[in-house]
């Protein structure tokens, strides 16, 4: 399966299929179609699959009419993403990226970390 094919496919279950760059060793979820360092690994191998955990960090959250969404940073990848929340109510400070309930491919996540203390 081509990248785009394994992220989609992996979404689908709840897995998290990154890349990682072989040149600057950096890992990404989900993935850019070229890394950062494009012109140090030109002719070195390129972005291989990486299977990551699928959880993360939550390091920022915003309510509104459509949801609640997070900024994680899944354990294993050096860049962040926007997810989500299944449970729109649950506060915390970690998650698990979950499977899509209608099949469509999508970051959704679980709050499965201690909870997240509002500041007055």
């Amino acid at each position: 399966l081509g990248p785009l094919l394994q992220l989609l496919a992996g979404l689908r279950r709840g897995l998290a299929i990154g890349r990682r760059c072989t040149a600057c060793e950096r890992t990404r979820f989900p993935p850019d179609r070229v890394c950062h360092c494009q012109e140090r690994y030109a002719g070195a191998g390129g972005l291989e699959p990486k299977s990551l955990p699928g959880t993360g960090v939550v390091l920022c959250r915003t309510d509104g009419q459509a949801g609640a969404f997070v900024l994680v940073r899944f354990d294993g990848a050096d860049n962040a993403a926007v997810c989500r929340l299944a449970d729109p109510a649950a506060r915390g400070t970690r998650g698990c990226l979950r499977a899509t309930a209608d099949g469509l491919p999508g970051l959704i996540l679980d709050i499965v970390g201690e909870g997240i203390e509002s500041i007055r």
